[in-house]
């Protein structure tokens, strides 16, 4: 549940796992009616709170490992979660150690998007 909860999250940013092969890719617009992302919420100062670019991973010690860990938790969650009879991405490979980063990366992230919008 966590790695879905993840994948929500990061999706919730303005930010995927897409392509062949996957890199971290914003989200430009907002596909399915009743979407909601942090750009439908407001500030104190009433303005829309910013998407989170791919280069918010830039701010980690190691940027790499972070987007991997990212591309690995949303595909795990797509993949061997929601859909178990497609793994071609993961290619049967264990993810655990992708999964800790992301539970360790995306929080820090959540807080930074977040702080002092609300004062």
């Amino acid at each position: 549940m966590a790695a879905i909860y993840s994948r929500l999250l990061v999706e919730f940013l303005c930010l995927r796992a897409g392509g062949m092969p996957s890199q971290l890719q914003a989200i430009a617009k907002r596909t399915r009616r009743g979407d909601i992302g942090i750009e439908n919420f407001l500030g104190s100062d009433g303005s829309p709170l910013e998407k989170v670019l791919p280069s918010i991973i830039d701010d980690f010690p190691d940027p790499q490992q972070v987007e991997r860990a990212w591309i690995m938790t949303c595909e795990f969650a797509g993949q061997r979660v929601a859909h178990i009879t497609d793994d071609f991405k993961l290619n049967g490979g264990d993810v655990t150690p992708m999964l800790v980063r992301t539970f360790e990366t995306v929080p820090r992230v959540l807080d930074h998007a977040f702080s002092n919008k609300f004062d």
